[in-house]
């Protein structure tokens, strides 16, 4: 059985020897929102019952394990130059700490890779200037369908579901220095500054007619606090050129990014996720 650390509803920490309550899925409340909740999972609306204690003995083999790293830490001299390793938590949301800002330069090219000024399609980026760029002077994109009944005939084809739900911590594992996150479940992410999330997407669904269209999880699982906004279709369209593209904001007030999902012919092609500048 998982034994995770804190409320669902929350976040309050549930020690393994305290008070908890789970359903048949092992989604895990607190005794206080147990009861607000009379006794029912929010989630699969199944039971909540007592979760069983387990003792604070800590497994023989965790001890070895926290053993190795300590020792091949010691022995490789490379890796203090890289990052220094904080506390380590025991539990499903670990904590990775780190103390060497440096260790976030080696993610910077991961967001210049679908970063607005990575695009080489020389049409979307024209097309998307408007989107990525805070430019008074650039209200509209010149590449926007001009058919009367384009939403019609083109962008109502396709239909987005969209919701989001509150972060949970538990399900997650974050890499961090005192004050700033630079990782969520070893991955970069858009939506804060450095700070824990509000709001993670549950799901993301876009159909072209009545097909689903195959969209990785990697292509949303990574934004956040985007509660407040809604996905907006555009399609732009030239000679030679035939894209239809879904834009959304997220921010937390700092750290604010757009994303734009790309399709042509009912197939999704890739996604666009940079800071407003």
């Amino acid at each position: 059985m998982e034994m995770r650390p804190v409320c669902e509803k929350c976040n309050k920490e549930l020690p393994q020897d305290g008070i908890a309550f789970v359903c048949s899925y092992e989604c895990t409340f607190c005794e206080d929102c147990t009861k607000a909740m009379e006794h029912i999972c929010p989630n699969c609306k199944g039971e909540l019952a007592r979760r069983p204690r387990r003792g604070n003995n800590i497994n023989i083999h965790i001890v070895l394990f926290l053993v190795f790293i300590v020792a091949l830490s010691c022995n490789n001299p490379k890796s203090h130059s890289e990052s220094t390793i904080g506390t380590i938590e025991l539990g499903e949301n670990a904590v990775n700490n780190i103390t060497d800002t440096l260790t976030y330069r080696k993610y910077e090219r991961e967001y210049e890779k679908t970063s607005y000024e990575s695009l080489e399609d020389t049409f979307l980026k024209k097309a998307l200037e408007p989107y990525f760029i805070l430019d008074d002077e650039i209200a509209t994109s010149d590449y926007k369908c001009k058919d009367k009944l384009c939403k019609q005939h083109h962008i109502g084809k396709y239909k987005v579901s969209f919701e989001t739900q509150a972060f949970r911590f538990a399900k997650h594992i974050l890499t961090k220095s005192d004050t700033f996150i630079y990782l969520i479940d070893g991955k970069i992410f858009w939506g804060t500054d450095g700070t824990v999330p509000n709001s993670e997407i549950k799901y993301f669904t876009v159909k072209h007619i009545d097909a689903v269209i195959n969209i990785p999880e990697n292509q949303y699982k990574d934004l956040y606090n985007c509660e407040n906004s809604l996905p907006f279709k555009f399609h732009f369209k030239d000679e030679h050129n035939d894209y239809i593209v879904i834009i959304m904001n997220g921010s937390d007030g700092a750290g604010s990014y757009v994303v734009a999902w790309v399709f042509k012919d009912g197939k999704y092609l890739r996604r666009i996720v940079d800071s407003l500048c």
